[in-house]
């Protein structure tokens, strides 16, 4: 329900500041970069993109009267593609102080926690309590390029 409410109040918010700055649109279509991460967006099997981030820009869009093209492509091109205009907005974004120099952030609506995923029947090899945890012993992990997981993780 948290995750509902803060959803409508950035819709809302979104809608209010795209419409009082923007008396139309400055493009004609917005490019939305994108990247499968299921429930958030994806596309379905019948082709069409979905998920709650998803519901969430084209709503924000539809309020202001601008039409978006979603476009997916690998999470490292979306961040690095920001710099340069292409795509116009990414979603699911982490607020960094590099990231600021260039782009401009919402109000988070959501909050995460990342975990480390460990086969079942490895588990009892890898007694894992903090991230110190993982350079002891020598653990390769797998990650997204360009994604920001935290300080600690910096």
């Amino acid at each position: 329900m948290r995750y509902l409410n803060k959803l409508l109040f950035l819709v809302l918010n979104a809608s209010f500041l795209l419409s009082s700055n923007l008396s139309a649109c400055s493009k004609e279509s917005y490019i939305v970069g994108y990247s499968e991460f299921f429930p958030f967006m994806y596309t379905a099997e019948d082709s069409e993109v979905k998920g709650l981030d998803i519901k969430l820009v084209r709503k924000v869009f539809e309020q202001a009267g601008c039409t978006i093209k979603l476009v997916n492509m690998p999470w490292s091109r979306i961040v690095k593609g920001l710099r340069n205009g292409v795509p116009d907005v990414a979603l699911v974004a982490s607020k960094t102080k590099e990231r600021s120099v260039y782009a401009y952030f919402s109000i988070p609506y959501r909050n995460e926690q990342m975990r480390f995923m460990i086969r079942n029947n490895e588990a009892s090899q890898w007694p894992i309590q903090s991230l110190q945890d993982v350079l002891k012993f020598k653990m390769r992990i797998a990650v997204v390029l360009n994604n920001w997981f935290g300080e600690e993780f910096a």
